[in-house]
């Protein structure tokens, strides 16, 4: 079960990004009209209450759970209660005339219930059987019935009047109906908070790193569930497909599974600020004084998983490490004096300047006073956080920063900011280019295949992906694009500021993808009679290098073929810092920190022992 919701979240993810199509792509209706939704006002209220329910009682309590009891236990639970559903599957596979999915289902049943013992195991799944569950949903919705309206249901999240039928015409087929009698309720709630705490991690970063979910949730459900009635079947190939090594920066996992744990919170208040400023912390077991803040890429909340990994990293060697999210998240951003929005990183960083100041005596405060404050800091910025990062140095190195670190690395920090954001939209109207006639069936397939990968095994950068470069590409620039509609929403909501005032909030919620970065650039953040050519010329890294390249404590790491860089640009980054720059020919952007090699020579940079 914890491999479908790991799926569904790929999904949710990337539902929004649909929006962006309003007119012109056909699979619009799975974001802006998945559904009739009369009850929106109730399915709101749900949705904040499975959300608060998910961050404050299902988080602590799995992790209690998941420390108690045994992985190999929770699996066991998970598979009995699977298996106590097969007249279910059986009845509905043969409704809908799928009788080689009956014999199927029969025979893991067969199995699973004898030498699984009762279904505790899986043995069917090992020897080539693999499941084909059907319910009287997809049976209804084989036959041609839609989904009728959308419907939140309190604990149990997304459904819709069909399923929500379906699954009350289920509850008979259900072995567990029989076998418990008066305590069926009481099982069926024991396996649903089975899975639900052994989810917690995934349901809490889900509802944590976003500020809006409730479009994201209905369109991605409703879309699961056409992918289920459809029966899509990830099926790998051995077409040799090549893959846009960006992607491996998913690949970035924890090797501690309770690290997330280990983090603490702190919260700074800025002048002018109507709420203060959350950040996250973690501190090794065996603390020395070394202090590392990090600045993510764009858009990326400082608990996401990669962030997660990258903090790790370090921790396991001794250092503290702080993390403030994204200046493009809605977690940072809502936290500053709105002055203006983000996106113009030579503004952006005087106030994340005075941010990091504050989250550096803090941390300093509550955890370094013993030995009375850093002994050595290191400002360590990723992507957009690099680009942060350079900039803080530059203004160091001039002598006009009032947060000082003793050591600056920047990680693929784009040289030219606004033609990054220029590619980003490019990859994003990647399928605006594929043939009309199959654009929106192929952007499903996308999808779906991604789904499927995740679904079976993870990606491996190794392996030729069923997936064209085209499609790997604009699913990077979903992922991208997905940042700027949450901020748009979030800031409209929160605040309302003028630069957004041609945006209407239903707009944004519902087609916030519409706003590529160049209108956003055009549209909001350029004021009158400024010019966006000027604009781009001053945002450029360029125009720092003489401090960069006089400052003997900035470094760089980069991959040449970082689709956010132009050629001329990397060349001028390996003329400046020189021996201080390490680029790698290959990895993309960001794709090859998941490789050890890769991360020992950050660690080098980090910690002085770069060549």
């Amino acid at each position: 079960m914890e491999k479908k919701i790991a799926v569904l979240a790929v999904v949710m993810q990337m539902l929004l990004c649909m929006a962006a199509f309003a007119e012109e792509h056909p699979v619009q209706e799975y974001y802006a009209q998945p559904a009739a939704d009369p009850l929106e006002g109730f399915n709101r209220c749900v949705e904040g209450f499975n959300a608060g329910c998910s961050k404050y009682v299902l988080y602590p309590i799995g992790k209690c759970y998941t420390t108690i009891v045994p992985s190999f236990v929770r699996t066991g639970i998970g598979n009995f209660a699977e298996n106590l559903q097969f007249p279910l599957s059986l009845v509905n596979n043969c409704l809908q005339g799928k009788f080689g999915g009956a014999w199927n289902e029969t025979k893991r049943f067969g199995i699973n219930t004898t030498v699984g013992i009762l279904g505790f195991w899986d043995p069917a799944t090992a020897w080539g059987i693999y499941a084909q569950k059907e319910d009287f949903g997809q049976t209804f919705g084989h036959y041609g019935s839609g989904p009728w309206f959308y419907l939140n249901i309190p604990l149990m999240g997304p459904s819709s009047g069909r399923d929500s039928l379906g699954m009350l015409l289920g509850v008979p087929f259900n072995i567990g109906t029989y076998i418990f009698g008066d305590y069926s309720m009481c099982a069926r709630a024991t396996f649903a908070g089975n899975d639900a705490m052994s989810n917690h991690r995934m349901l809490n970063e889900y509802f944590t790193t976003r500020r809006e979910t409730y479009e994201l949730t209905r369109a991605a459900y409703l879309c699961y569930r056409d992918a289920q009635i459809a029966d899509f079947v990830f099926t790998p190939t051995d077409e040799k497909n090549e893959i846009e090594e960006s992607m491996g920066y998913v690949l970035l996992k924890v090797r501690d599974a309770y690290f997330d744990w280990k983090g603490v919170h702190g919260r700074v208040q800025l002048d002018g600020a109507a709420s203060k400023l959350p950040y996250t912390a973690w501190v090794p077991r065996k603390r020395d004084s070394r202090l590392m803040v990090l600045l993510p890429g764009i858009g990326s909340h400082r608990e996401s998983s990669a962030i997660n990994a990258l903090a790790e990293m370090f921790v396991s060697r001794g250092w503290t490490v702080a993390v403030v999210s994204s200046t493009y998240s809605a977690d940072y951003f809502l936290h500053t004096r709105d002055t203006h929005l983000p996106g113009c990183p030579s503004r952006d960083c005087v106030e994340l300047e005075a941010a990091l100041k504050m989250v550096k005596a803090d941390v300093e405060s509550r955890f370094l006073k013993k030995t009375n404050g850093a002994s050595e800091t290191v400002l360590l910025g990723f992507s957009l956080g690099a680009i942060n990062t350079l900039h803080l140095a530059a203004r160091g190195q001039e002598g006009t920063s009032s947060c000082v670190f003793d050591r600056y690395v920047a990680v693929n920090p784009p040289v030219d900011p606004l033609y990054a954001l220029q590619q980003i939209d490019a990859w994003f109207d990647i399928p605006m280019g594929w043939p009309e006639e199959t654009r929106k069936q192929r952007v499903d397939e996308t999808l779906r295949k991604l789904a499927g990968m995740l679904k079976e095994k993870e990606l491996k950068m190794d392996e030729h992906p069923p997936m064209t470069l085209d499609e790997c590409r604009f699913i990077i620039g979903m992922n991208i694009r997905l940042s700027l509609a949450d901020l748009l929403v979030a800031c409209k909501r929160e605040f309302a500021p003028e630069e957004l005032s041609k945006y209407p909030l239903d707009y944004l919620k519902c087609h916030g993808l519409d706003v590529s970065f160049g209108d956003y650039v055009n549209n909001v953040l350029l004021k009158d009679g400024e010019d966006a050519a000027a604009m781009a010329a001053q945002e450029r890294l360029t125009q720092l290098e003489g401090p960069l390249k006089a400052a003997g404590n900035v470094f760089v790491m980069h991959n040449r073929n970082d689709f956010l860089m132009k050629s001329e640009d990397m060349a001028w980054l390996e003329a400046t810092f020189g021996d201080r720059a390490n680029v790698f020919p290959r990895g993309g952007h960001l794709g090859n920190l998941f490789i050890p090699d890769v991360q020992a020579e950050l660690i080098k940079l980090v910690e002085g022992e770069q060549k």
